[in-house]
């Protein structure tokens, strides 16, 4: 079902639930015809960072140690965000009244 379709098909039961990722189902205010989510948390979502090998290689040690510590603190950055992120989204969430049930895998 395309995405943007989803809020009518839940609205008119077309379909009983989806499955978007938490900031997506807020933002697209599902809230608002579906009252349950349940968190099963089965997926995590890899952030690489790319480079050029032979680039990387070209730059001296020092840089290369800097590239490396950079990517390792915005991953420990991210990481820290993202959660902050999801927590303000699900007290959003059960404050509009959505029953959230966390799914033992």
């Amino acid at each position: 079902m395309p995405y943007g379709e989803t809020y009518m098909a839940l609205q008119s039961g077309a379909v009983d639930g989806a499955e978007p990722e938490l900031r997506d189902f807020y933002d697209a205010k599902w809230y608002e015809v579906q009252k349950y989510l349940s968190l099963s948390n089965y997926m995590w979502m890899a952030n690489y960072w790319f480079m050029n090998l032979n680039r990387f290689k070209s730059l001296p040690e020092d840089q290369q140690k800097a590239v490396t510590d950079v990517a390792n603190d915005v991953q420990a950055w991210y990481r820290q965000e993202i959660e902050k992120a999801y927590k303000e989204t699900l007290d959003k969430l059960t404050s509009a009244g959505v029953k959230v049930n966390k799914v033992s895998l």
